[in-house]
């Protein structure tokens, strides 16, 4: 299912690639089995997640896919626009994509 799981310290990250793109990475808990690498792109998706596991600040530049809805994309942009360190309630999202919550 997964292309790699790594390890963080309370919990293990499962990253899904498919041609040529990162199409998935999901939070696992600790007993899920590791996965060493399955191909090049789960290999660099590894090295770029254990970058930012030793300093947030690392900037990803891996090929991703987004899907979903219309909504879902533009929820998940409002979200990737938070700086490191904020927050953002539901409301404020909401707001700013002009939604009732």
């Amino acid at each position: 299912m997964y292309d790699v799981v790594l390890e963080f310290p309370k919990m293990k990250v499962g990253v899904t690639v498919r041609d040529g793109y990162v199409v998935g990475i999901k939070y696992l808990p600790l007993s899920a089995p590791s996965v060493a690498a399955r191909n090049s792109l789960a290999e660099e998706a590894a090295k770029q997640l254990a970058g930012y596991r030793d300093n947030p600040d690392t900037v990803f530049d891996l090929p991703v896919v987004v899907e979903g809805t219309p909504l879902q994309k533009a929820v998940w942009q409002a979200m990737c626009a938070i700086p490191r360190g904020r927050t953002r309630t539901y409301r404020d999202i909401a707001s700013s994509l002009a939604v009732s919550p």
